[in-house]
């Protein structure tokens, strides 16, 4: 690697700076003139050190400086890509830097220019670089059609249903910074590939669906993503500070464009990679030549001529330290600035690069819908990691070595227990050592009374396998405990959600639940996408069934524009009027020949073959392929309305741990864990019992049941684990019954329901809905 093994090789840190040296950068004009500046008073300040700059065009500029470098000719130093370093690195062309000063720079942008080498089993450590521009993916927004850029993907999907739309790269390497948001990341501690694990999977699944959203612009060229932000069809467009000079071309340099970071997933911040510029320094240089180098490159980056660069051509500087760039001085390269912040360093190291190299490929084969995300991103993971003997990214034990008893609660029944007992009798196969002494609890009683009453009066269990309506009450009573390690990544978000307590997770999904659209495949050809596509098939004479359970029938509330909870998660009962529209709707339908509603009448009318849609939970799936036969069944995402997408209730089954339970015994728990929730168990879950699992690990195929399910549980909402979520579900059933059985008016029941629940909580009554006079 050039010096970096040479006995007595000159570093950065003897000698004296001086000589004449050259540096090479780009050849774009506004650049040239900002370098040049800067050189003219760089060499007023070192009278003994003379600069000559050479413009060199991008595309050229790694070739050009290669082929030089070769011959001992070239720059002394260059401003190329950090990608660029290895393989310069490898050949010797470019030198390292001996402890040069790197505390201004960003982390992941200092980690860009470093290479680690294993020197006889010590793995050691060289700087290659000083970071100069990164230049992340971050969000434009036109602020003259929007001023609240989306904070999360929902937003995102929200925002684009209400025409403010975004345009998107599926270009692999800008577009890899959804994983992070779904709590993906590409590396293991031992430095295997780990995008198996869920994130990765999570995210792809997430473009798939998204890519078909209204308002929704996926595509890989650049021109034609642009194209439609400067014409405005686009209020977002998802770019690099390097697209600025051509946005401003198109839009005037007087345009209100405005950069904020990328919406956060279901799992934390965007975490786009960090491209980057720096100054790589030549291995055939003088060491005077050299030191005199560092000196320029060190003055190029100082703070003073950092916030120079920012506002004379909006570089976005890898030094932290620059003062006065904020949202209000310079709004565009803050908005970079932030969003590097939560970046992902591109590593010097083979797997990242073959991650780049073979990321593209992946991209396209899955959103053109020839392979299924789950088994893309475990292929994915395997080949290079097999590639490069980085060893196996699992983290399941290839051979269990745990001993024990596990006693396990749990309130399955009928074929949904006897596959539970099944994957028991595999475990302590799989750990000879080990047994499992499983105890159902019955749900006739209630869940929380069954269990409590149990959990009193018997041996307390080790784990236990509950629906998470459970959590808030085990949470707070401090009878379980949070789930450690970065294994549940590998578990569909919102059902993490469902879990969560307090900002922890309080168990491992094993099932979801969620209302969907079942459809008789010899009855329809073309499936209702809309609330009036559904009554339009009633009218037809396929009669629609639908239940009205609350926590299956809510989901139509996002459809008129309301959202039973803020951003925050705080109860929002009836915004926009939403609720209210609903219930208007519910009723309206109810008196029209073609729907059946109520939730054992519906049920009923579709398993006697005397309605052709069913509205309600995929708890219903088992019961309706033993009676019609699944080539009958089918399932399709729930209608949308004029103003947004449905987003049903989604909860789930989930494996708890005792907050009892010993250490020393946990290892044993979670082996069990992680082998009851894996992508073959999982697999059997759907196929023997049509439980749909919660692990996204798993290929699924394009015809199977699990597609729409998937897509329609990235549109679902979890409750959030609180006594107001708990509260909602048994005063809203209230409000259903009072419209659709009682004949109480919409706005008459919802205001009932406002007033009650604010007693409940002693919070001020709101004003009516804007049309109670209306009724």
């Amino acid at each position: 690697m050039g010096c970096l093994f040479a006995a007595g090789c000159s570093t950065a840190t003897d000698g004296i700076a001086s000589g004449r040296i050259i540096l090479w950068h780009d050849d774009d004009a506004a650049t040239s003139a900002a370098l040049e500046s800067l050189a003219v008073r760089f060499m007023e300040i070192n009278p003994q050190i003379r600069v000559s700059l050479v413009a060199v065009p991008e595309e050229d500029m790694l070739s050009r400086y290669a082929n030089a470098a070769e011959l001992s000719l070239g720059p002394d130093l260059f401003i190329g890509n950090s990608t660029w370093i290895s393989g310069l690195a490898d050949r010797g062309l470019i030198q390292p830097l001996q402890e040069p000063d790197l505390a201004p720079y960003l982390s992941t942008a200092v980690e860009n220019v470093t290479v680690r080498v294993d020197e006889n089993g010590i793995i050691r450590e060289y700087v290659y670089g000083i970071p100069y521009a990164i230049t992340p993916n971050a969000l434009y927004y036109n602020a003259d059609m929007t001023t609240t850029p989306p904070e999360t993907l929902t937003d995102m999907l929200d925002q684009a249903t209400l025409g403010m739309g975004t345009a998107m790269t599926t270009r692999f390497d800008r577009a890899f910074w959804g994983v992070a948001a779904f709590g993906g990341s590409p590396f293991g501690e031992q430095g295997q590939v780990t995008l198996d694990r869920g994130g990765f999977a999570s995210w792809l699944n997430w473009l798939t669906t998204s890519q078909n959203a209204a308002g929704m612009f996926l595509n890989n060229d650049r021109a034609t993503l642009m194209a439609l932000f400067t014409s405005e069809r686009a209020a977002y467009f998802v770019g690099t500070p390097d697209d600025l000079p051509a946005l401003r071309e198109a839009m005037g340099e007087d345009a209100n464009i405005r950069v904020a970071p990328l919406p956060a997933g279901p799992n934390g911040a965007a975490g786009p990679l960090l491209h980057m510029d720096a100054f790589m320094f030549n291995s055939a240089s003088a060491m005077p030549n050299t030191l005199a180098a560092l000196e320029l490159a060190s003055f190029l980056t100082n703070d003073a001529n950092s916030l120079r660069l920012a506002r004379e051509i909006h570089h976005v500087p890898a030094n932290l330290r620059v003062p006065g760039i904020n949202a209000q001085t310079y709004p565009i390269v803050n908005g970079f600035m932030a969003q590097a912040r939560s970046a992902v360093a591109i590593q010097n190291t083979p797997a990242m690069a073959a991650i780049i190299d073979d990321g593209e490929r992946l991209y396209r084969q899955v959103l053109d819908g020839v392979v299924d995300p789950a088994l893309a991103a475990s292929e994915f993971t395997a080949t290079i990691n097999t590639r490069l003997e980085l060893g196996d990214s699992e983290t399941t034990v290839a051979r269990c070595r745990e001993s024990g008893n596990l006693r396990l609660w749990h309130h399955w029944q009928g074929d949904d227990e006897a596959i539970l007992e099944a994957i028991i009798d595999d475990f302590e196969a799989f750990c000879p050592n080990a047994t499992v002494t499983s105890t159902q609890f019955s749900t006739e009683t209630g869940l929380s009374t069954s269990y409590s009453a149990l959990y009193e009066s018997n041996i307390k269990p080790d784990v236990i396998l509950v629906s998470d309506r459970l959590v808030f009450e085990l949470a707070s009573d401090e009878q379980i405990q949070p789930v450690q390690g970065d294994a549940i990544q590998q578990f569909e978000p919102q059902a993490l959600n469902a879990l969560t307590y307090q900002n922890s997770i309080f168990g491992t999904p094993v099932t979801l639940e969620l209302t969907m659209l079942y459809y008789k495949r010899d009855q329809v050809t073309d499936l209702p996408r809309t609330l009036d596509d559904l009554i339009a098939e009633a009218a037809a004479g396929r009669t629609v069934a639908l239940s009205t359970e609350f926590d299956q029938a809510q989901w139509g509330i996002t459809t008129f524009g309301g959202d039973l909870f803020t951003p925050e998660m705080t109860l929002n009962i009836n915004q926009n009027d939403a609720v209210v529209a609903w219930l208007d709707w519910l009723l309206e339908v109810s008196a029209m020949p073609g729907f059946v509603i109520g939730d054992v009448p519906a049920i009923q009318a579709f398993e006697a073959d005397e309605a052709t849609y069913y509205i309600g939970s995929t708890d219903n799936l088992s019961s309706f392929v033993d009676v019609l036969g699944d080539d009958t069944v089918a399932l399709a995402e729930l209608p949308a309305g004029e103003v947004g997408r449905a987003s049903p209730l989604l909860s789930t089954d989930a494996l708890m741990l005792n907050i009892t339970l010993e250490e020393a015994r946990l290892p044993l728990a979670q082996t069990f864990i992680d082998f009851a929730t894996n992508s073959d168990n999982q697999a059997r879950l759907f196929t023997e019992a049509q439980l749909i699992p919660a692990n996204i690990n798993f290929e699924v195929d394009a015809n199977s049941a699990l597609t729409p399910i998937r897509s329609q549980v990235t549109q679902s909402t979890a409750l959030p684990n609180t006594l107001e979520s708990e509260t909602l579900l048994v005063e809203g059933e209230d409000v259903y019954e009072a419209v659709l059985q009682d004949g109480v008016a919409p706005t008459e029941a919802v205001m009932a329901f406002v007033t009650r629940f604010n007693e409940i909580f002693a919070t001020p009554t709101p004003s009516a809905p804007a049309n109670a006079a209306a009724e």
